[in-house]
């Protein structure tokens, strides 16, 4: 599929990476808190993401993170009345 472009795949390469970088933000943030804090790597991803900004001591570093996780929720969802995100 990479080396064969087409129509059909246009607008699912950049809903992939948004996936595939969301997937990679979860397992960060499940790693970071198995060490720092055990439990709360269970809890929901948003959760994760508001207590990441108190714990780290620069804040913006957790306002960022927290910023593109909810970009990445947004743009890795399917809506039927949305385009597809652009790359």
């Amino acid at each position: 599929m990479v080396d064969r472009h087409s129509a059909g795949t246009r607008g699912v390469w950049p809903r992939a990476a948004a996936l595939l970088v969301r997937q990679a933000l979860e397992v960060a943030l499940k790693t970071y808190w198995s060490a720092k804090a055990r439990g709360l790597e269970e809890a929901p991803m948003r959760a994760q993401l508001l207590c990441l900004e108190g714990t780290l001591t620069d804040a913006d570093v957790g306002g960022r993170a927290h910023a593109a996780g909810g970009a990445l929720s947004r743009a890795s969802h399917y809506h039927a009345y949305e385009r597809a995100p652009a790359a």
